[in-house]
Order: structure tokens, then sequence, then C-alpha cells
């Protein structure tokens, strides 16, 4: 898929887990060029993912944390990682629900997203993108705040995304 580029699109609808439902904003990637496209919805199916993308490399990062099997998709080639609900602008993705473990989650960001070069732009689930190097200086601020509910987007004040 040479000459590949990233799009945005957002989705909206109703979230509903443990007995709660709030609206939510969803990002959707869509990776092409020219011909073909491959459509990342939070990267919950990395074997399709791989499938679709055909010559540009990417690399599915198993991201332990927010959810069972949570992954992150990696395309070295367009300096970008699709995190999900990992990783947000200002934070790790909500851990404060059954599912999630908040040093789960840390540890997956501290050893897989932040050891990725600097200026790997960061395209969320959930509200702005941002990069690495943006990312990086406050993990241990995150660690100090504890779990967070998180994932309905928004900015973060004082911080820039990348859109």
């Amino acid at each position: 898929m040479s000459g590949a580029r990233i799009e945005h699109l957002a989705t909206s609808g109703l979230f509903t887990l443990d007995g709660g439902s709030r609206e939510v904003d969803n990002n959707v990637w869509v990776v092409g060029g020219g011909t073909e496209a491959v459509v990342i919805d939070a990267a919950h199916d990395a074997d399709a993912i791989l499938a679709a993308v055909g010559g540009t490399e990417l690399r599915v990062l198993h991201m332990p944390g927010h959810s069972p099997g949570a992954v992150c998709s990696y395309a070295p080639g367009l300096g970008a990682v699709f995190s999900g609900d990992t990783l947000f602008q200002g934070g790790s993705g909500a851990t404060g629900r059954s599912f999630p473990d908040f040093p789960t989650i840390i540890a997956s960001i501290r050893d897989r997203l932040l050891t990725l070069p600097p200026e790997t732009v960061v395209h969320t689930g959930h509200g702005p993108s941002t990069v690495i190097g943006g990312e990086a200086p406050h993990l241990q601020e995150w660690s100090g705040r504890g779990h967070e509910e998180r994932g309905t987007g928004g900015t973060v004040p004082g911080r820039p995304s990348c859109e």
C-alpha cells in the first residue's frame, strides 16, 4: 500500500458497561491510498487489520490493562500508532471499571508505547491525536494520580493536539 495516508472519521453512540450508559465519540482511522484502504476501529481485530494493510508494515503490540486482549497497531513506515483505548492525550485509557487494571495499563504504555520514536503520532480511540514525545514526560504524573474514568474525548488544558 505505497503512498498510504491516514484519514480520521468520528462516530458517536451510547456506551453501556457495568450498569451505566453514556454518550461517547469514537475515532475510526482509515489508512490507505488510491484503490485500497483499511479501517481501524480501536484495533479490536488485529488479524483482519494485518491482512488488509498489504505492503504497509503493521506491528501488533499486545497491550494488557484496558481490556482482555487489548492491542495497539504500530505502522513504523507511517510514523503512527493506533492506540485504541490504551493511550489518550494526557494519560491512559479508563481503568476504573470491571475489566481494566491500572498498574497493568501503565506498564504496557511504559514498556511498549513510550519506547517508540518520540515523533510517532498516536491516533487514539477517543479525542485528539498526540505524539509519543508529548506524552512520555508525564508517565510519573499519571502513575501518581491513579486510575481514571477517561475515554470520552476532549483535550487536556495546556496540551496541544495533533489535529
